[in-house]
């Protein structure tokens, strides 16, 4: 179990996503790691990456100026 996407290593098929305690979505890895069920998860703008066989998270940038 993780909270790092980028700790998923290619060695496992299935993912299992969970928000708040309970079971937001399961299946294939290549099915569960897409931006859409990410952003999701994490109720974050985000955008996965997929590179070396490995995935990371990336803050959308939200076009608006800070405060």
């Amino acid at each position: 179990m993780t909270h790092h996407v980028e700790e998923i290593t290619p060695v496992y098929s299935h993912a299992l996503l969970l928000r708040d305690g309970l079971v937001l979505d399961s299946g294939l890895k290549r099915k569960m790691l897409t931006s859409q069920l990410m952003a999701d998860t994490f109720r974050a703008d985000v955008r996965l990456r997929k590179s070396a066989g490995r995935h990371r998270l990336e803050l959308k940038p939200s076009g608006g100026r800070a405060s």
